[in-house]
């Protein structure tokens, strides 16, 4: 895999980016200070099985971009090392705003944004037929959440930004917004598999399953107006029928229940142009939210 190197003081007065994965937790992310169009990202931990784990799933990715052809995937390119010691890796920079930008902002149409949450799913599908045609690839998002997708200004396109965090081959589980042990996802061992024997960050092992959960947890948070997987299944169940309540249609209510049972998850996005018409009918202002009681 190729290698950067750069020096110390080339990069030591560079400002960190603010769209993307350059929130992440795990490192910085900062431009490229001889390239406009890249970036670098430079890790926090750069030892032990962590940094190992995150080198083989860097190298992986890279080795996959030479395969595929998935333009709303922004692959990392190269290992990046300065004054010769490997901290990070390179990727494109793309100029937008986040997911969560485009969400949250008031002033934008509510069709926008359920054209960009239909985008994940057809993401989600391209993937799941990539590993169809590619039995051995077992390629997952994992940390599928709404800053890391972000809406290229230039193409009006969505793409994936943070992806050293995905599960591919036999890489371990990574740290994901969305999959945590104090949701109810801990209730279904059968269905959300659990990995606690080396902790690279994660809990539980990326699937179909998994990936599915975090978008219909994705599009839940715009709705609920706050974390709604660490709410108890109770409350999630009371929100479903609130939402069908004022319009949701039962198909989409039903996809939404599955998180919570021992069925496999569905792809919703179809069904997500219903969004509009009860958003626009609820006369809850910025988000569906249920009154308390």
């Amino acid at each position: 895999m190729e290698t950067i190197n750069i020096r110390k003081k080339d990069i030591k007065d560079v400002e960190g980016l603010k769209i993307g994965n350059a929130l992440s937790g795990e490192g910085n992310v900062i431009r490229d200070p001889n390239d406009p169009t890249n970036a670098f990202k430079l890790l926090f931990r750069c030892n032990g099985i962590y940094f190992s784990n995150k080198l083989y799933t860097v190298n992986s990715l890279v080795d996959l971009s030479k395969n595929v052809d998935f333009p709303e995937m922004v692959f990392p390119d190269r290992l990046l090392a300065v004054d010769n010691r490997v901290i990070g890796f390179s990727m494109p920079l793309i100029n937008g705003v986040t997911l969560a930008d485009i969400l949250y902002n008031a002033d934008i149409d509510i069709n926008i944004k359920v054209k960009y949450l239909k985008q994940i799913g057809d993401i989600l599908e391209k993937m799941a037929k990539l590993r169809k045609d590619n039995s051995n690839l077992n390629w997952y998002l994992n940390d599928l959440h709404e800053r890391n997708f972000v809406v290229d200004s230039d193409k009006q396109q969505l793409r994936i930004v943070d992806l050293d965090s995905c599960r591919i081959l036999g890489n371990h589980p990574f740290l994901s917004k969305y999959l945590s042990s104090f949701s109810p996802l801990i209730d279904f061992p059968e269905k959300y598999h659990t990995d606690f024997e080396i902790s690279c960050g994660g809990e539980f092992i990326a699937d179909e399953n998994s990936d599915l959960y975090c978008y219909a947890m994705l599009v839940m948070d715009f709705l609920y107006g706050a974390r709604v997987n660490l709410t108890s299944k109770e409350e999630y169940f009371r929100y479903l029928e609130y939402l069908k309540s004022i319009g949701a249609p039962q198909e989409l209510v039903d996809a939404w229940g599955k998180v919570y049972s021992n069925d496999n998850n569905v792809n919703f996005a179809h069904l997500l142009d219903s969004l509009p018409y009860f958003y626009e009918n609820a006369g809850r202002g910025a988000y569906l939210k249920r009154t308390k009681g």
